[in-house]
């Protein structure tokens, strides 16, 4: 009788710790959580913009490659291709908490709404692209950019969807309001050592197609 009275007074103990400590949990919310969601939210909204401009194409994801089904994923090789390049970097980047991360970083820095700061942005890594763009937008930072449009295995490599194209979609979605308003080729010295004379023509095309200027010296110097 006795071992039944202890049972059920460790039972009502037990419920009555729950409902407490239930009802005591306080909710701690992150510094700047609202703009990182708000920064995560448009880097998705852009991803699924240049995915369904992919699929319009009738290029799709490898699930093997890009498991995330971004179709953001490149080639292994192509005739823009500057470098080789790590496929797993390539995936992580397109991840759209990339872009809260961005946010931190950013406000580290002590950037503010209406600051303007000086953008160098590669096609070997799109997903980066996408993030710091995505803070930006939400921070009210203005970006100038210049591109370097080749690219290294698995980034954004293909001649007819370059990083600058991807640019130019999203700002014809209504997404981009600050696009690179200059380019480079890119690879070695940023004028195309190791890509082959072709290749660095498509990148030139390219970049007239874009309506961008065309940075090209001899020389980094």
């Amino acid at each position: 009788m006795r071992s039944h009275r202890t049972l059920a007074i460790l039972t009502i103990v037990a419920v009555l710790s729950y409902l407490w400590a239930n009802n005591a949990r306080v909710q701690i919310t992150a510094p700047h959580f609202e703009e990182k969601l708000a920064a995560a939210r448009w880097m998705k909204a852009a991803l699924d913009t240049l995915r369904a401009a992919q699929y319009a194409r009738g290029v799709f994801p490898d699930k093997i490659n890009d498991p995330n089904l971004t179709a953001l994923i490149g080639e292994r090789y192509t005739l823009i291709t500057t470098d080789t390049g790590d496929l797993d970097a390539k995936a992580t980047a397109l991840n759209p908490n990339m872009a809260a991360v961005m946010v931190e970083y950013l406000l580290e820095a002590g950037l503010k709404k209406g600051d303007v700061i000086a953008v160098g942005m590669t096609g070997s890594l799109p997903g980066m692209n996408l993030a710091l763009l995505a803070a930006c937008e939400t921070l009210g930072i203005t970006p100038l950019v210049i591109t370097s449009v080749g690219s290294s295995s698995w980034g954004a490599n293909d001649p007819n969807f370059t990083w600058i194209d991807m640019e130019s979609r999203l700002e014809s979605a209504g997404l981009l309001h600050n696009r690179s308003f200059a380019a480079s080729i890119g690879g070695g010295e940023d004028v195309g050592r190791r890509l082959s004379p072709a290749g660095r023509e498509l990148i030139r095309i390219d970049i007239r197609r874009n309506g961008l200027e065309l940075i090209e010296e001899n020389t980094l110097e």
